[in-house]
């Protein structure tokens, strides 16, 4: 299995995951406020976990990273629970804007955010193509050892 900071291609999309954090609170964008962030924190007794990536575009047609959906993706914990991402990830800071295509031959920095009971423990991301693969095709990535938020 892929490991952090291994290049992996899955249909027309290749992900280098460079990063893999666990906090209490995320930078996020106020609504309605374009360019301004503020905290925001989990639910009690939650942690955020974020997976900071490099995406690129290998395949034929546009994707938007943060309003489409062209990445299926998961976070799979120690207990093989599937998590979904936190909602709105274009209001994450750092991530693309909504509706900011990435081209066929380009890359971005993508950081997905799932939100996990703070004793949980992230052990695999997995990801698959949704514009030309199905679930049966996912691909995981090992995510090593993640340090519980604090």
């Amino acid at each position: 299995m892929a490991q952090v900071g291994q290049r992996v291609q899955n249909g027309g999309v290749a992900i280098t995951i460079n990063s893999v954090s666990a906090t209490t609170s995320i930078s996020y964008q106020v609504e309605g406020y374009r360019g301004q962030f503020s905290p925001e924190n989990a639910r009690p007794g939650g942690q955020f976990v974020s997976v900071r990536a490099t995406v690129e575009n290998v395949g034929q047609i546009s994707m938007d990273l943060t309003c489409g959906y062209p990445i299926g993706n998961k976070l799979i914990d120690s207990n093989d629970r599937q998590f979904d991402t936190y909602d709105s990830l274009y209001r994450v800071e750092g991530n693309p804007g909504c509706n900011d295509n990435l081209q066929p031959g380009f890359s971005s920095e993508m950081t997905w955010v799932y939100e996990l009971p703070l004793t949980s423990t992230p052990t695999m991301f997995g990801f698959y193509d949704s514009e030309t693969q199905s679930v049966s095709n996912v691909k995981f990535i090992d995510l090593g050892s993640v340090p519980p938020a604090k």
